[in-house]
């Protein structure tokens, strides 16, 4: 029926759009993650040009 087609393909774009958010989160919290390292990592060098 059509009405079962419209609502199978509105579960398929939901699970698309939750993947997309998924790998977004990922993404960012991967950057995030690579930010605080790179700060841990230039803090923890002594500073010689002061």
């Amino acid at each position: 029926s059509k009405l079962a087609k419209m609502e199978r393909r509105r579960q398929i774009e939901q699970e698309g759009a939750a993947a997309m958010e998924r790998e977004m989160l990922d993404v960012e919290g991967l950057n995030l993650n690579l930010n605080h390292s790179l700060t841990d990592y230039f803090n923890a060098q002594p500073d010689d040009e002061s």
